[in-house]
């Protein structure tokens, strides 16, 4: 799993915006993997180039990120992310 930050992005309510990329080990793009801010129903799908964008509603929120066959995998939420799944 890679995970690459950069500056903070803010909402005007204090929420924090996750722009990110989900791909398999080879770096190539996971279509549909669904993004869930863990212990909400509040949740996201890649598009076709396994990007995503997702409002949390606090900077140490925890994501869940998962595709089927392949591993779920949980990091923190961070403004930009790079996420790459492993086949189970």
């Amino acid at each position: 799993m890679l995970i690459t930050t950069k500056r903070s992005s803010t909402t005007s309510q204090g929420e924090s915006l996750v722009t990110g990329r989900v791909t398999d080990a080879a770096g190539n793009p996971v279509s549909g993997a669904c993004i869930t801010i863990k212990g909400t129903t509040t949740q996201t799908t890649s598009d076709n180039e396994g990007r995503f964008t997702l409002t949390v509603p606090r900077k140490d929120a925890t994501l869940e990120v998962s595709s089927s066959n392949m591993k779920t995998t949980t990091v923190g939420a961070q403004p930009l992310l790079k996420v790459a799944l492993e086949k189970e």
